[in-house]
């Protein structure tokens, strides 16, 4: 038995006059692929540049002004992305899948247009996409963004029956998909106490390199022993308290010789982020 095809309505067409194609509008299934194409690579960015300069490169500190600035970035991109795409008759995602975007008499939609698309877009977005919801009971299928540019959404080239359930299976999928990745992004992200934890790993690696520099001071090279370290911070056993309550014990590794050091230590938040300082620092390098 085959599949159930999410699409429009029955019935609709506009006045057709001879020679004129028929308008025919998009299914729900092709526009919610088509939209999952045109929004993961920003989607991307915004989650991979976070990822690279707070967790790989560690060049920045997360915090809640951060998260917003990038992604304001995105969703402008986003926005200007959605822009050129409707004034161009369709969005990359919307050509793979088949479809355009039309004024209701059949052409172009003009700058004018596609702003007020755009425009649109930012309206049907919050509380849930409420305003993409609008196409499922819509009689010609369309969204809020839809009727305040006076656009439709159209299939120049109606699929077949297989094609429209295999289409219908990948857009069930992806939303599955879609929601499970939001739901593990949002419970791994981090968090201000895993912030805090790791500001406090950042913070002893660097009273660590100040030991080391302590102790080359006096024995002429640095070294990879916790024991000289704690020896030489003043206080040992307060020295391997603080240490213990901010690193994972198990994985901390000091390398040293003669012209240098590296420390390295996981901080105690939940993702257990690797942090590492390398020395001597360049004002002190010979």
């Amino acid at each position: 038995m085959a599949l159930p095809d999410i699409g429009p309505l029955p019935g609709f067409g506009l006045p057709q006059q001879p020679g004129e194609i028929e308008l025919l509008p998009a299914k729900i299934n092709d526009r919610f692929i088509a939209y999952i194409i045109d929004v993961l690579p920003f989607c991307a960015a915004y989650f991979g540049y976070l990822y690279m300069v707070v967790i790989k490169w560690q060049t920045s500190r997360y915090t809640t002004a951060l998260d917003h600035r990038v992604g304001f970035v995105c969703i402008g991109a986003y926005l200007l992305y959605q822009l050129i795409g409707n004034a161009a008759g369709a969005t990359i995602g919307k050509r793979l899948m088949g479809i355009r975007i039309v004024r209701k008499d059949g052409q172009s939609i003009g700058i004018l247009g596609a702003l007020l698309r755009t425009v649109g877009y930012v309206i049907s977005t919050p509380v849930c996409n409420w305003g993409f919801l609008l196409a499922l009971f819509h009689p010609e299928s369309r969204a809020l963004h839809d009727i305040l540019s006076g656009t439709l959404v159209v299939e120049p080239n109606r699929k077949n029956q297989a094609e429209s359930a295999l289409l219908f299976v990948c857009a069930i999928m992806t939303l599955v998909f879609m929601y499970a990745a939001m739901l593990y992004l949002n419970m791994n992200r981090i968090t201000p106490a895993d912030q805090l934890a790791i500001d406090k790993a950042k913070d002893g690696l660097k009273v660590m390199a100040q030991v080391e520099e302590a102790y080359k001071a006096s024995h002429a090279t640095y070294t990879q022993s916790l024991g000289d370290l704690a020896q030489a911070s003043g206080d040992g056993d307060k020295f391997r308290a603080a240490m213990s309550g901010i690193f994972d014990p198990n994985q901390f590794t000091v390398e040293a010789g003669n012209r240098g050091y590296r420390i390295s230590g996981m901080a105690q938040d939940r993702r257990k982020t690797r942090v590492t300082i390398e020395g001597p620092p360049p004002t002190i390098a010979n």
